[in-house]
């Protein structure tokens, strides 16, 4: 298994229910936690994430990002036919 740990930021407010639809509500009070520096921050919280063995973000990166392109290449594909289809009907006036 591989292990990160993370230093946050935490930034305080008040609840506007008892469990305001997220689990970082504690006593009325919201914690929400930043991945970056605020100089206004209340406190700070270290957060460790453990992985799963085997877990490799990069093949699933990689599958998305092919699936974006398949879709943009389509869409590509289609508009350069419609061009093509616009191209030709101009063309045949010009002739006629």
């Amino acid at each position: 298994m591989k292990t990160f740990t993370i230093n946050m930021t935490v930034k305080t407010r008040p609840a506007m229910n008892y469990h305001e639809g997220n689990t970082n509500t504690i006593d009325h009070i919201v914690y929400d936690v930043y991945g970056f520096d605020m100089a206004d921050a209340d406190g700070t919280a270290v957060v460790t994430i453990t992985m799963k063995d085997g877990f490799d973000p990069v093949q699933s990166f990689v599958k998305e990002l092919e699936e974006q392109k398949r879709k943009v290449t389509e869409a590509f594909t289609a508009k350069l036919a419609a061009i093509d289809e616009q191209l030709k009907r101009f063309t045949a006036l010009e002739m006629a």
